[in-house]
């Protein structure tokens, strides 16, 4: 077993990656560092450079702090020797990403910039449907509740005086965050997964809250044919669903990915494990002395700022 490392324990920490690295025979999670939050029988630090002073034992750490945090500590985990992986998006900007890929060479060390919503069950078999069929159109709506998954980030945890609250995600709103993109992205992940040639964005709406700094809505259209909605504003239940018409059927990925059809007939896929298909690929990345890198939906999300039309709308408050 490899001793491994968490920093971040906010809601995706404690709801994907703590249970799925506990239930693997692979890893051993002995640390984690974050200014709040702390996991149960694990060693809990809330500096950095301590952390790596005092824990020469951990061979590898998963960064789940958001993006625009992590940069200067996964350089100085990979100085210190140590196997690194990034929650998605993997960094605030691209030159970041292939300056971490540079120095993970040097340093001889792995660097695996996940996409979890890449590891679906849905996405290889459509994949494979897909590559020698011509996309004729095809629509991907993802609308979800942000009050619903970006609220009381840090669950049932008490503080270190004991206090518990609510603590709103505000940080998908300021720079870095990419706003609606945070789940968008997962959309995009997929897309540029299965589609067989690269992804082109020809035209992007991006609507802000007169009180925030990124979008919370978006309207995409990809190389003519692909339209894509995102929503944070949505109510109800999330739509996580893709249709795509090609030259030789149909074809729906519906709920992230987790639910195939093909011309009505829906394929036997098997649970959702996207987390433990990440943790088990990162052990054996290791195993083989490699690293995986993959920008490509970063590009896509990059791409649309600079040619997405601004749209102000009402304020939004958590």
């Amino acid at each position: 077993m490899m001793n491994i490392a968490l920093v971040g324990v906010g809601k995706i920490a404690k709801s994907q990656h703590v249970p799925n690295i506990f239930m693997s025979d692979a890893w051993n999670l002995v640390a984690t560092v974050a200014l709040e939050g702390t996991v149960e029988g694990v060693d809990s630090y809330t500096d950095f450079d301590q952390f790596l002073l005092e824990r020469t034992d951990v061979e590898v750490v998963s960064f789940c702090v958001p993006a625009i945090a992590r940069f200067e500590y996964a350089v100085k985990a990979l100085k210190a020797g140590l196997h690194v992986m990034l929650e998605k998006p993997p960094g605030a900007t691209i030159s970041e990403i292939n300056h971490l890929q540079e120095l993970a060479e040097a340093c001889d060390r792995t660097l695996f910039t996940t996409w979890h919503s890449q590891m679906a069950p849905g996405v290889s078999p459509a994949k494979e449907w897909l590559a020698d069929k011509v996309i004729e159109e095809a629509t991907v709506t993802w609308h979800e509740d942000i009050r619903q998954f970006h609220v009381n980030n840090a669950g049932d945890d008490r503080d270190r005086d004991g206090h518990r609250g609510v603590r709103n995600q505000d940080w998908i709103f300021e720079p870095g965050g990419i706003g609606v993109f945070d789940t968008g992205i997962n959309a995009i992940s997929i897309l540029t997964e299965i589609v067989p040639h690269p992804l082109r964005v020809t035209e992007a709406s991006l609507v802000y809250p007169e009180n925030r700094g990124q979008p919370i809505q978006a309207e995409l259209i990809f190389d003519s044919v692909v339209q894509a909605s995102f929503n944070f504003r949505h109510e109800g239940k999330p739509i996580w669903d893709m249709h795509i018409v090609t030259d030789q059927g149909e074809l729906r990925l519906e709920r992230s990915a987790t639910i195939l059809r093909i011309d009505d007939v829906q394929y036997e896929l098997g649970p959702s494990q996207e987390y433990a298909r990440l943790y088990s690929r990162m052990s054996e990345l290791i195993s083989s002395g490699e690293s995986e890198v993959n920008v490509d939906p970063l590009i896509v999300v990059a791409d649309i700022f600079m040619i997405g039309a601004r749209h102000v709308s009402v304020p939004f408050n958590f």
